[in-house]
C-alpha cells in the first residue's frame, strides 16, 4: 500500500505543476501524502498537500491546524496566525484563541488581539487585567469611542469596577472630558472615592470652568482617602487660586509635614504667608535652600522678597547663611549683584563696591554686573572710576542697548551732556511713545543748555500725558508733572494738584509724597511750607539723605548741617548741589572750580547761571571808568572817575579810586561857580554770604581845602529772611542840597533792617542821624532821615514788572549859615542856607524790566522806572529812570543811565543825570 501513496503523491504533484485543478479529495491519499512529506522533512510539499486539501475541504479544522503548524515551522507567522484564527472561528477552541493571542501581537495585528481578548473575557467577564488589555487594544486601534461603547454594553450586563474605570480612561483619551468626569463620579458614587479618579474628575471640572465645584468635590473625596501628595498638592493649588487661604495653607502644611513639598510648593506657600508669619516664611525659604542648595534658588527668593518690599526678610535671610553657604553663594555672580544692590540701597557703598568687584572678577564680561557697577558709581559720583569704566566698555555698550541708560547717567555725572544726550536720543528712538523716555530726553537737553530743543518735547508730553503709570514709576511721574505744571499750568491748577496728592492715601509712598510736595512748595517760594513737608519726610523715613538733606539744611540756614551733609554724602551730591554747598559754606575758590567743571561738558550754559560772575570774576582784576553829567537846581556837575580793583584773598579785594568833578552854574542869578573837586580813596571790601564789610578812606581837595574822609559799612544776614546793616561816615561828602555838595560834609551813622520773605518781595527800613559841617569844620546843623520802602515783583525775569513804594520823613536842625567859601558863589539876595527844611515825601514807582542778574550783563538789557512823588514842601510830579547795559568785547560791561528826580534832598531842586559806566575784567 505504501507504493500507492507514493504514486498518488507523484501524480498529484505532476498535475498541480501543470496548473490543473487538484485531484478530487480522497481522505486516505491526502493523509498519506501529508505524512510522507512531513516525515521526509519536505515542508514545502507538505504545505502543498494541505492547500490542495483545503481547496476541497475549506472548513476542515484539522487541515487548518496542520497549515498553522507547517507555517510556523516555515517562519511564516502571518499564515500561521490566519490559520489559527480560522481554527478558532470554526471550533471556538480555547487553545486556538490562545495561539492567536500569542501570534497576533508579534505582527501587530491589534484587531485579532482585541477579538481574542474579548473571547477570553466571556469566560471571566470581570477579569480586571483582561478588561484593561481590551481597553489598550481599542486605543492601539485608534478607536477609543468604540471601546467606550463596548464597555458601556458590557458593564450593563456584567457591572464591575474595571469596566467603569476603563470607560472613564477611554473617554479621557478621546477628549470627551465631561463624559470622563461623569464616569469618574459614577465610579466613586458606587464604589467609593479613588485617588486617580478623584484627581481626574477634579482636573476635568477645573479645566471646564467649574472651579468651585471641582474644589468642593475634591475636598469631599479626600476625606475618604488616605493621604496622597498628589491630591494634597492639587487641593492646595486649587484653594490658593480660588482665594480660600485656610484650605490652601492646611494642605501645604500637610505636604511639608510628610516631606513631599517641592520648590514650587514652597514658593507658593511663602507667597501665601508673607504678610502673616514672617518667621515661618524665612524658615520656609531656608527649607527651600536646604532642599536644593542651588544659588539660583537663593537669589530668586531674595529678589521675590525685594519686590514685595520686605527688607527685613532679606536681612534675616542673609544673616542666617552659614559660612559654608555664604561662601558657595559668593561664587555666584547674580548673588553678588543682588547683595551689591541691597548694600547700595542701605547706603553701604563701600561694601557694595566690594561685592561688585567680586562679581566682575567671577564673570568679567557679565553685562548685569557691569551695569550695576556703573549705577553704583553714578550714585556715589566717583568720576575717575566712571571714566575708566566707560573707556573700557563703551565699544560693547554702543552695540548693546542694555548699557545705554547707565551710560547716559554716567556721562551726565562726568559733565559731558552731549555724550549723555546721544544715548538718550537712541533710547527715545527705540521707544518713541514712552513718556519716561521723552521726559529723560528733555531733562538731558536742558542739562546740555539746549532748552529751545527741550521745549517742544515738554509741550508734547503735556499734551499727551500717559493714561496709566506703573507703581514703580509713580514718583518720577509726579516729579514730571510738577515741572510741567510750572510751564503750562496756572496757579490754581497747580495748587489743586498738590492738594490732591497731599490728600491721597495709596498713590505714593509717604516719603516720596513729602519730597514731591516740598519741591512744589519751593517752586511756589513757600519756604515754610517746604520745611514742613521735609519734616514729614524725615518722620516717614527716619532720615534725610543726600540732596534732600541738603535742601532741608539750606532752608533752615543751618551752616553746620550743610557741612555735615557734604561730609556724609559728598560723592552722592550732584555737581550743582556741590556748588550750592560751596556757595553756602563760603568757599569761593572751590565753588569757582566746581562751576567750571559744571560748564566743561555744556559750554552752552555759559552765562546762564545766576552766580557765574560772582563765582569767577571776583578772582580777576578789573578796571572801571565812569563818566557822568548831573544837574541839581542851578548846579551842573561833570564827573570823571577811575577805579582799579585787585583781589587780595578768598573773600577780599582792594580798590583805588580817583575821582574828579567839575562844578559850574546853569543860572547865574542863583549861583556863580567854576570850581573842581578831586578825590583819592582806597577801598577794602569783604564779601561773604552772611557778612559784607566795606571800608573807605580818602582825601578830598575842594576850594583849596583838603579834607580826610572815611566810611565803614557793615552788613550781616541774621537768617534766611532778615538782614541788618550799619554804616558810619566821617567827613564824607553830603548830597542833600547843591550847597552841601559844593562845600559840606556829614558825620554820622545809618542803621538799616531788611526783610525779604521771598525773591519777589523785599522790604527795608533805615534811619540816619548826621551832623553837617563846612570845609572849615564848622557845624552847620543836624538831620535825621527815615526811609521805609517795599518792592514787589509778581515773578522774576528780565522783563518782569514790579512796584516800589518809598516813604521818607526828615527832621533837620540848622545851627549856623557859615560856609564862608561857598557864600562867595551866591549872588546877593539869594539864600545861603545849606540845611534843608523838614519834609516828608511818598514815592510810588512802576518797574519795567530789571537789571541783569549777573555782575556783568551777557546781552543787551534795558529797564525803566516811572514814578510819582508827593512832597510836603514842593511840587509833586513824575520822575523816572532808564537804564541800558550790555557787554562789549566779552569780559567787560557797559551801562548807560538817564534819570530825572524831583526835589532832591527835600530842596526845591530837580535833579537830572546821565552817566556811562564801563568795567573790564582781566
Amino acid at each position: 500500500m505504501q507504493w500507492r501513496g507514493w504514486l498518488f503523491g507523484v501524480l498529484l504533484l505532476s498535475g498541480y505543476g501543470h496548473a490543473q485543478p487538484p485531484e478530487p479529495y480522497v481522505e486516505a491519499y491526502y493523509n498519506d501524502s501529508y505524512q510522507v512529506f512531513v516525515g521526509a522533512g519536505n515542508l514545502v510539499r507538505a504545505r502543498q498537500v494541505i492547500e490542495n486539501a483545503l481547496y476541497w475541504r475549506p472548513d476542515d479544522v484539522r487541515w487548518w491546524e496542520r497549515l498553522a503548524q507547517i507555517a510556523r515551522w516555515q517562519g511564516d507567522p502571518q499564515t500561521s496566525l490566519e490559520a489559527w484564527r480560522k481554527v478558532a472561528e470554526l471550533s471556538d477552541s480555547q487553545q486556538a484563541w490562545d495561539e492567536v493571542m500569542q501570534l497576533a501581537p508579534a505582527i501587530y495585528h491589534d484587531e485579532l488581539v482585541l477579538k481574542a481578548h474579548q473571547k477570553s473575557l466571556r469566560a471571566t467577564p470581570r477579569d480586571a487585567d483582561l478588561i484593561e488589555k481590551i481597553a489598550r487594544q481599542y486605543e492601539l486601534a485608534g478607536k477609543p469611542a468604540d471601546g467606550v461603547a463596548f464597555f458601556r454594553d458590557w458593564n450593563r450586563r456584567y457591572p464591575s469596577r474595571p469596566a467603569l474605570r476603563q470607560m472613564m480612561l477611554l473617554s479621557l483619551n478621546q477628549g470627551a472630558d465631561r463624559q470622563a468626569a461623569g464616569y469618574a463620579r459614577d465610579y466613586m458614587d458606587r464604589y467609593g472615592p479613588q485617588h486617580d479618579m478623584a484627581l481626574h474628575a477634579s482636573r476635568i471640572q477645573w479645566v471646564q470652568g467649574e472651579r468651585d465645584k471641582a474644589l468642593d468635590n475634591l475636598i469631599r473625596d479626600a476625606r475618604g482617602l488616605d493621604y496622597s501628595p498628589l491630591i494634597t498638592r492639587q487641593l492646595a493649588v486649587m484653594a490658593a487660586e480660588q482665594g480660600r487661604w485656610d484650605v490652601a495653607r492646611e494642605n501645604y502644611e500637610q505636604l511639608i509635614a510628610h516631606d513631599d513639598d517641592t520648590i514650587p510648593d514652597l514658593y507658593t506657600y511663602i507667597n501665601l504667608i508673607r504678610y502673616q508669619d514672617r518667621e515661618e516664611m524665612v524658615a520656609l525659604m531656608s527649607r527651600a535652600w536646604d532642599k536644593l542648595e542651588d544659588p539660583a534658588l537663593a537669589v530668586g527668593v531674595l529678589y521675590a522678597l525685594q519686590e514685595r518690599g520686605d527688607n527685613t526678610g532679606v536681612e534675616v535671610f542673609l544673616s542666617q547663611l552659614s559660612p559654608e553657604r555664604r561662601k558657595k553663594l559668593e561664587q555666584y555672580p547674580p548673588f553678588m549683584q543682588f547683595q551689591a544692590a541691597y548694600q547700595a540701597r542701605n547706603q553701604r557703598h563701600a561694601e557694595a563696591r566690594r561685592s561688585l568687584e567680586r562679581a566682575l572678577y567671577l564673570a568679567p564680561d557679565d553685562r548685569e554686573s557691569r551695569i550695576s557697577w556703573l549705577w553704583l558709581h553714578v550714585a556715589v559720583g566717583n568720576k575717575d572710576i566712571l571714566r575708566r569704566s566707560l573707556q573700557a566698555w563703551e565699544a560693547e555698550g554702543r552695540r548693546n542697548s542694555s548699557y545705554w541708560e547707565a551710560f547716559a547717567a554716567a556721562w551726565l555725572v562726568l559733565g559731558d551732556t552731549d555724550a549723555a544726550l546721544r544715548y538718550q536720543a537712541a533710547l527715545l528712538k527705540r521707544s518713541p511713545n514712552d513718556w519716561s523716555r521723552q521726559w529723560q530726553y528733555a531733562q538731558t537737553l536742558m542739562a546740555a543748555g539746549r532748552s529751545d530743543e527741550a521745549w517742544p518735547v515738554l509741550r508734547h508730553l503735556w499734551a499727551n500725558l500717559p493714561a496709566q503709570v506703573d507703581s514703580e514709576q509713580r514718583g518720577e511721574y509726579h516729579y514730571m508733572m510738577q515741572a510741567l505744571g510750572q510751564y503750562f499750568e496756572n496757579g490754581d491748577a497747580s495748587l489743586n494738584r498738590a492738594n490732591a496728592l497731599a490728600d491721597s492715601r495709596d498713590q505714593m509712598d509717604e516719603g516720596d509724597k513729602a519730597e514731591w510736595l516740598a519741591q512744589w512748595s519751593l517752586l511756589q517760594t513757600s519756604q515754610e511750607l517746604a520745611l514742613g513737608w521735609y519734616l514729614r519726610k524725615l518722620q516717614a523715613e527716619g532720615e534725610l539723605r543726600a540732596g534732600t538733606a541738603l535742601a532741608y539744611a539750606s532752608l533752615q540756614s543751618d551752616v553746620d548741617g550743610i557741612a555735615r551733609v557734604r561730609e556724609q554724602y559728598g560723592r552722592r551730591l550732584s555737581i550743582q548741589e556741590n556748588l550750592d554747598v560751596q556757595l553756602q559754606l563760603e568757599e569761593p575758590a572751590l565753588a569757582a572750580a566746581t562751576f567750571m567743571d559744571l560748564q566743561r561738558g555744556a559750554p552752552q550754559l555759559a552765562g546762564a547761571h545766576p552766580m557765574q560772575e560772582d563765582l569767577l570774576l571776583p578772582f580777576a582784576r578789573s578796571s572801571q571808568l565812569d563818566a557822568g553829567l548831573q544837574r541839581i537846581g542851578a548846579l551842573d556837575i561833570e564827573e570823571w572817575a577811575f577805579t582799579q580793583y585787585q583781589p587780595v584773598g578768598r573773600f577780599s579785594q582792594w580798590a583805588l579810586e580817583l575821582d574828579q568833578r567839575a562844578f559850574s552854574s546853569n543860572d547865574d542869578t542863583l549861583l556863580v561857580v567854576d570850581e573842581d573837586e578831586r578825590r583819592v580813596g582806597a577801598i577794602w571790601q569783604y564779601r561773604r554770604s552772611r557778612y559784607q564789610h566795606d571800608l573807605y578812606v580818602g582825601q578830598r581837595t575842594l576850594l583849596e581845602n583838603q579834607e580826610t574822609m572815611a566810611a565803614l559799612d557793615l552788613g550781616a544776614r541774621l537768617s534766611r529772611e532778615w538782614s541788618l546793616g550799619l554804616e558810619y561816615q566821617w567827613h564824607m561828602p553830603a548830597d542833600e542840597s547843591s550847597l552841601l555838595i559844593l562845600g559840606g560834609s556829614r558825620t554820622g551813622s545809618l542803621l538799616a533792617l531788611n526783610w525779604n520773605p521771598s525773591s519777589s518781595w523785599q522790604n527795608r527800613i533805615d534811619i540816619a542821624d548826621y551832623e553837617y559841617r563846612d570845609l572849615n569844620d564848622q557845624v552847620l546843623g543836624e538831620g535825621r532821615i527815615l526811609n521805609i520802602g517795599s518792592t514787589w515783583r509778581p515773578w522774576m525775569s528780565r522783563f518782569s514788572p514790579g512796584l516800589r513804594v518809598i516813604h521818607t520823613r526828615t527832621d533837620f536842625t540848622e545851627t549856623r549859615q557859615s560856609m564862608a567859601e561857598v557864600r562867595q558863589f551866591i549872588p546877593p539876595g539869594q539864600s545861603t542856607s545849606a540845611i534843608p527844611q523838614d519834609y516828608y515825601q511818598t514815592e510810588a514807582v512802576l518797574l519795567l524790566g530789571s537789571t541783569d542778574i549777573h555782575i556783568r550783563p551777557h546781552r543787551l538789557q534795558a529797564w525803566a522806572e516811572v514814578g510819582y512823588s508827593e512832597n510836603s514842601l514842593f511840587k509833586d510830579g513824575v520822575n523816572g529812570r532808564i537804564g541800558i547795559e550790555g557787554p562789549l568785547i566779552g569780559r567787560d560791561a557797559w551801562k548807560l543811565l538817564l534819570e530825572r528826580q524831583l526835589n532832591t534832598g527835600g530842596s526845591d531842586e530837580d535833579s537830572y543825570r546821565m552817566a556811562l559806566e564801563y568795567r573790564i575784567y582781566y
